[in-house]
């Protein structure tokens, strides 16, 4: 996925969300949009039960499945929008929500909010992805 498909889909995905709705970027994305070079296969969302609700309805003429992650305890909204994927996520482990960890970012006029790499480092050690964690210390040094 490119810059501009990007752009597209956060202008589908997030241009209703309203403060209301808790949610945060998450995965590649997430580190692309603060700076680290990386590439991006996907868009992944991370919100709350009310969040998922939103989405669900707000992207039904998009949603290729929607279902519960045994493995993982996360209810999972996969959709395909302008034939990429955009995966929105409720994770059942409030560890792994990290709402309250959320900063405010400004990226190509879109007003994100996302889960800054200190966090993001985090939470990629509990999930046991260390390609990730070892890509944000690469880049970030002591910072993360």
């Amino acid at each position: 996925m490119n810059v501009e498909t990007l752009e597209k889909l956060f202008s589908v995905v997030l241009n209703e969300v309203s403060d209301s709705i808790i949610w945060r970027l998450e995965g590649s994305v997430n580190l692309f949009v603060q700076g680290i070079n990386t590439t991006f296969k996907d868009l992944d969302i991370t919100t709350d039960s009310r969040g998922m609700e939103f989405f669900r309805e707000k992207l039904k003429q998009y949603i290729l499945k929607d279902y519960f992650n045994e493995t993982i305890k996360t209810q999972i909204i996969v959709c395909n929008i302008f034939n990429e994927e955009v995966e929105i996520l409720f994770y059942q482990d409030k560890e792994l929500r990290m709402f309250n960890n959320v900063e405010e970012l400004c990226w190509k006029n879109y007003d994100l909010k996302v889960l800054p790499l200190v966090f993001a480092k985090k939470f990629y050690q509990i999930i046991g992805k260390e390609k990730k964690v070892k890509l944000i210390e690469e880049n970030c040094g002591d910072k993360s």
